[in-house]
């Protein structure tokens, strides 16, 4: 570039890059993208997890079941259809918490191992009773499809027949969700179980001399 004084040469900024999100789409951050790969968990951990958000998102779908209650045209034996979803509903979200949020990170004691293994099974006791509500859930939505398909001659029956075909698509994505997430937990818990974390190496303590 030259000016009325003399030319000077034209050096242009070099972008500075944030080394750490180099690996990160703008759009994602670093804590989301750890939420399936934390180093400072199992893999085992990492992995139950990731199968427990799918068993999240059916949980609390499942808990609007209760508002069903409020009609009074299921104020009969269909009403214990609903109250059950609506259990597993918060057996699945109880679950799903217990593995997103208090996973296994920090096990550096043998108390914590116990606390995070019994964690883990507790998740899985609550995904295996959500999945048998989900299951009464879909057997109910079957029953409910016979009874409509024997009502012959009324177009009201055809028009009905829609919801439960798709409640139980509904309580099939349920039931898989809950297994998955039982499964995954219970993998995670025997892989507590075998870690010793005395032997991680510790890092040294650096004593500091005061005057």
């Amino acid at each position: 570039v030259c000016f009325p004084t003399g030319c000077f040469p034209l050096v242009l900024p070099h972008p500075v890059i944030d080394p750490s999100r180099a690996c990160h789409p703008p759009w994602q951050s670093p804590t989301a993208s750890r939420m399936c790969n934390n180093p400072n968990l199992l893999p085992q951990v990492n992995q139950a997890r990731c199968a427990s958000i799918a068993l999240m998102v059916f949980g609390i779908l499942s808990v609007f079941s209760f508002f069903n209650l409020l009609n009074p045209w299921y104020w009969n034996a269909w009403a214990i259809v609903f109250i059950l979803d609506g259990i597993g509903g918060i057996l699945g979200v109880i679950a799903s918490s217990v593995l997103i949020c208090c996973g296994g990170e920090g096990i550096k004691t043998q108390q914590a191992k116990a606390s995070a293994a019994s964690k883990h099974k507790c998740a899985m006791g609550c995904g295996i009773g959500a999945a048998v509500c989900f299951g009464a859930y879909v057997i109910a939505m079957v029953v409910a499809m016979v009874q409509l398909s024997q009502c012959e001659g009324h177009e009201i029956c055809d028009q009905l027949m829609v919801w439960p075909v798709v409640g139980m698509i509904l309580g099939l994505l349920c039931v898989a969700s809950a297994v998955v997430a039982a499964v995954f937990a219970g993998r995670a818990a025997s892989a507590i179980e075998t870690f010793n974390p005395d032997a991680v190496p510790q890092a040294p303590v650096v004593a500091v001399a005061t005057a």
